[in-house]
């Protein structure tokens, strides 16, 4: 495939041309939706198209690493919304669709409903705003219900059917690593509301957060963004969540403990940094859920 230099517009799928071959594909438009996210685009201002890519990508990796329920459970904590997350739902199916998946996206739809159909609202709502790990009934029969759908993401080659899709795109963009940075940069520069949507994010991030920037700027590494959440990960013999993000050294994540936000490297998994959690012995990720309470409707 020859590399499309076309004027970007809206509807533009932009990659790099370094990754065309393969999967790699997948991973660059990835990246370069992650990179708007992170840089306070909101999603009706991203391409719709690059969008279903990234949201079947990301169904793949969360179902894989940690069932069904890690999927529903972290997609929850990012939209923060109910009519949000319904429409990367729907992302999801007429991605699948287009890319032609027959199967896996049949099994997605029934893993969708049984868990509606078994749980209801209110349990669903208990299940968001209840601790990952230990004994998690509501988290087990969503994993149940996404059985079918985690073997047909690995033996369907999804993974192979989105990259033959973006690749024969009409509207797929290919540039060089340093024009990506510079078409960001043009979407910021040509944002006119860009410092208020900074200062509203800033004012809404979770405060272990806001004390890792903190601690970044200590140890003089630049924080750059939030790349993904594990809820099953295992530190000092219980389940935890671990929260992953990218800085100018590389790839760290962060444990919340009862009195300190913890920083480790990605790579060895080597602690590198402790901060202090001020003024309070509760858990913060356990309070994001507070507002939960009327997502289904439920007091």
């Amino acid at each position: 495939m020859s590399p499309r230099t076309a004027t970007i517009t809206p509807r533009s799928i932009v990659v790099c041309n370094d990754s065309l071959e393969e999967e790699a594909i997948v991973e660059s438009n990835c990246a370069f939706v992650s990179l708007l996210r992170t840089n306070h685009f909101r999603l009706n201002e991203i391409s719709e198209d690059a969008l279903r890519s990234y949201y079947v990508e990301s169904l793949q990796n969360e179902i894989l690493n940690g069932g069904y329920s890690q999927f529903f459970y972290n997609l929850v904590r990012d939209t923060r919304d109910y009519e949000v997350f319904l429409l990367i739902l729907k992302r999801i199916n007429i991605g699948m669709k287009a890319m032609g998946i027959v199967t896996a996206r049949e099994a997605f739809l029934n893993a969708y409903q049984n868990a509606f159909d078994i749980l209801g609202d209110k349990r669903l709502a208990k299940f968001v705003k209840s601790e990952y790990w230990g004994e998690n009934k509501e988290r087990d029969i969503l994993n149940s219900c996404g059985e079918e759908l985690a073997l047909l993401l690995d033996t369907e080659d999804v993974r192979g059917h989105n990259a033959r899709w973006l690749k024969a795109h009409p509207d797929l963009v290919v540039l060089t690593l340093e024009e990506m940075k510079e078409e960001i940069q043009r979407r910021i520069t040509n944002c006119h509301d860009m410092q208020e949507r900074i200062a509203r994010s800033l004012e809404n991030e979770l405060l272990a957060f806001r004390l890792i920037r903190k601690l970044c700027k200590e140890m003089g590494i630049e924080y750059e963004m939030r790349t993904g959440g594990n809820p099953t990960h295992v530190y000092q013999g219980r389940q935890v969540t671990s929260w992953y993000f990218k800085t100018s050294q590389g790839f760290f994540y962060l444990i919340e403990t009862k009195r300190s936000v913890l920083m480790f490297s990605a790579e060895n998994h080597q602690l590198v940094g402790s901060i202090a959690v001020p003024g309070s012995d509760e858990g913060l990720f356990t309070k994001l859920f507070s507002w939960f309470g009327s997502f289904f409707n439920v007091k």
